[in-house]
């Protein structure tokens, strides 16, 4: 962040939330992305097993809903579904030494570093992040993510979009 008291310069950062992220793993793609990374085929079969026609029935009071047979997601509360998050959505990468993607399980933040005025770079990444999101099963919660600039030139900026998207500044 020192770099945003360089002249011309400032620093747009969108924090990104996912819209029931650890319920949208789809355990074939996650098994892709696994073999890519080189875990072992025993290693991505037990975790696509893991993860598919898991039971699950809802108790409220004294009624007890029928069992139904889940396939995508992982658990919630359970000590592996942020690892496996976090490999799902470790193919997620910035191509621009400009923009930044920090991630922690399902937090996002992507980062661009603003210089003269050209914010180019940094929407391309928002745009590919969107375009990701859309290919790998994760929509953006709207009324959650939200962007802050960082700008010590005293100049007010417009509210923007991500990929068709209002997003908050």
């Amino acid at each position: 962040m020192s770099m945003v008291n360089t002249r011309g310069t400032y620093a747009r950062i969108l924090f990104v939330d996912f819209s029931s992220a650890f319920n949208t793993i789809i355990p074939e793609i996650l098994c892709s992305k696994l073999t890519q990374l080189t875990v072992p085929a025993p290693t991505c079969q037990w975790i696509t097993d893991f993860l598919t026609d898991r039971r699950q029935q809802v108790r409220l009071g004294n009624i007890t809903s029928s069992i139904r047979k889940i396939s995508t997601g992982a658990p919630q509360g359970c000590v592996l579904s942020p690892l496996l998050f976090s490999l799902y959505t470790n193919d997620c990468t910035s191509g621009d030494p400009s923009v930044k993607l920090l991630k922690f399980a399902d937090d996002t933040t992507v980062i661009g570093l603003i210089r003269d005025g050209d914010e180019s770079a940094y929407r391309q990444e928002v745009e590919q992040l969107a375009l990701w999101c859309g290919q790998n099963n994760l929509e953006l919660n709207k009324l959650k993510t939200v962007e802050m600039t960082v700008d010590f030139r005293r100049k007010a900026l417009g509210s923007e979009t991500a990929h068709s998207i209002p997003v908050n500044v």
